[in-house]
């Protein structure tokens, strides 16, 4: 499998010329040798494995940027709820030493209770007996 514009019949040199160019590839010291016949077909020769490597990392590149500014939303979210924390555990402090005692969640948090549901198993496992229309049932 040869790379850049083999399909297209372009020549080795073309070929070496085009991925030194996208990739800016080191071929040698001297640069692309002028004539095919000093070109090794190895320099050609790439797997399948390194092209899909290269199209992940590829792919890659702008997702990392955004997972690095995430990263970086999450940690300020983070300090700013450990500042909360520290700063409510100052305040409780500060309300017990003033003789009004630590803050109970009652006095921040206005809770109701939940009203009790209950239900009739009997009635549905009723509509779900068999019914016989010649033997009918009496109803309770």
């Amino acid at each position: 499998a040869t790379m850049l514009g083999h399909a297209a019949g372009a020549t080795k040199r073309q070929q070496l010329l085009k991925l030194r160019a996208a990739q800016g590839l080191a071929i040698s010291e001297k640069g692309v040798p002028l004539s095919e016949q000093d070109i090794p077909d190895h320099l050609l020769d790439r797997s399948a494995e390194e092209d899909q490597e290269e199209k992940l990392l590829a792919a890659q590149m702008p997702g990392l940027a955004e997972a690095d500014k995430r990263a970086g939303r999450i940690a300020d979210f983070l300090q700013r709820i450990r500042l909360s924390v520290a700063k409510g555990r100052r305040r409780a402090k500060a309300g017990a030493k003033a003789g009004q005692g630590p803050v109970q969640t009652d006095d921040v948090v206005k809770d109701m209770s939940l009203p009790v549901a209950t239900f009739d198993m009997g009635a549905l496992f009723e509509m779900f007996q068999p019914r016989r229309k010649l033997r009918p049932v009496r109803r309770r």
